[in-house]
């Protein structure tokens, strides 16, 4: 009796000709069917160096390669193609993304700026790079007369190195990203105005003249406010100055007692203004900081990024930035991609939902024909019939810290169903 996916299971591995996403659940058989897929390609007269089956893990990838040289070995005595399949996998693309982008770039050094010799840092050797350029930077920056003062500012706010050297990290992970948005301005910090927040400190202080208690709560909190603003008065400097900001008294006016007030209720409203009248002084400025030193940390990003490319001593990340450059370079991007869709004819891209942005373009650039593909969006480029097969569950995907975006999934279900209709 068929399975209630018996359909679907044949249209893997008939439908050849067509763009195939299959969407399935957990325990399923989508990795069965993708090397269904791999099999049928084989066996229609695609070589099996041609066919490039992409997967995240290395443990993943080896048991896929296992996976298809076992299906192929069963069926080898029976098919010549298959026995000839077996003495081309070795030389097929059966890998991660990393490793395929990889695969690209050691393709096509010259056309994507790399030097004759290329090395790929592990996790570990990414981490000291980064930390001996992390600590270079340190001392620049300190020594810079240019950032002295956002510096300063910021760690008066309460701000430390280490929180600037985790925004440093997460841009080195994305700085891709981060080289599309810089944009050269250099943000100047305005001074630090102090005058309306003392003017109304001042007034609200003022407000104490007509309590008829001494030992009134909401007047004790009025003298609190006056002493801050003392201090405020008593900063030399802008750093002194922030750092009073953040040490103001409780702003909560819940207290004091009607009949000492000729009207109790104004004096505790003034006195929950001045909170958002300090806010907004500080966070003026502390943003204006905070962009200040976040474009210098984009510089430091961007010109790491090079200098790795220019060294020839790449990280995970550069391979799929990278490989996606060269498949874009108005120079050489044409014809690159006609070399990588001949050398692969067919992509099998497992556990989609997974997927990092990039990885669906670097698919979509190599799959399709059009001349004009590099300069539109990966959604709107048509791809050949066939060239693409995505198999994967949105319910499953776990990788959305390595910049996986389930809309990328269900754009491509999408435009997938489009071609079909």
């Amino acid at each position: 009796m068929p399975t209630p996916d018996a359909q679907a299971r044949a249209a893997v591995r008939e439908r050849l000709g067509e763009t195939v996403f299959l969407e399935a659940g957990a325990g399923s058989g989508k990795t069965t069917c993708l090397v269904e897929r791999f099999v049928a390609l084989v066996e229609a007269g695609v070589e099996a160096d041609r066919i490039a089956a992409i997967t995240f893990t290395e443990k993943a990838a080896g048991e896929l390669a296992d996976r298809i040289r076992t299906e192929l070995q069963g069926r080898s005595a029976a098919s010549p193609r298959c026995r000839e399949a077996l003495a081309a996998l070795d030389r097929g693309a059966i890998s991660t993304l990393h490793s395929f982008a990889q695969r690209l770039l050691s393709e096509h050094p010259i056309e994507a700026g790399l030097p004759p010799r290329v090395t790929v840092l592990d996790e570990i050797a990414s981490q000291l790079a980064f930390e001996q350029r992390w600590e270079a930077f340190v001392d620049r920056i300190i020594d810079d007369d240019r950032l002295e003062r956002p510096l300063r500012l910021l760690l008066a706010a309460g701000a430390q190195l280490d929180h600037l050297h985790e925004v440093t990290a997460q841009f080195g992970a994305n700085w891709d990203l981060v080289a599309e948005r810089a944009h050269g301005a250099v943000t100047e910090v305005p001074p630090l105005d102090l005058a309306p927040l003392l003017g109304q400190l001042d007034a609200v202080v003022a407000m104490g003249d007509d309590c008829t208690d001494a030992d009134d709560r909401l007047l004790a909190r009025l003298a609190d406010l006056r002493d801050w603003a003392s201090r405020l008065r008593a900063g030399t400097d802008d750093d002194a100055r922030l750092h009073q900001l953040g040490r103001a008294p409780s702003f909560a006016a819940g207290i004091g007692r009607q009949q000492n007030w000729p009207d109790c209720a104004a004096v505790r409203d003034r006195v929950r203004a001045l909170e958002a009248a300090r806010d907004q002084i500080r966070d003026v400025v502390q943003e204006a900081c905070l962009l200040r030193m976040a474009e210098e940390l984009a510089v430091f990003t961007v010109e790491a990024a090079e200098s790795r490319r220019q060294a020839g001593e790449l990280e995970f990340h550069d391979l799929l930035v990278l490989g996606r450059s060269v498949l874009r370079d108005p120079a050489h991007g044409v014809e690159v991609r006609a070399a990588l869709r001949e050398r692969y004819q067919h992509l099998l891209l497992d556990e989609f939902q997974d997927t990092d942005p990039i990885q669906v373009e670097l698919a979509v650039l190599i799959a399709s024909s059009d001349p004009d593909a590099a300069a539109k969006p990966w959604w709107e480029v048509e791809v050949d019939p066939g060239r693409l097969f995505f198999v994967g569950d949105p319910k499953q995907s776990i990788y959305r810290f390595r910049r996986a975006d389930i809309s990328v999934f269900l754009r491509d279900t999408e435009m997938s169903a489009r071609r079909k209709r």
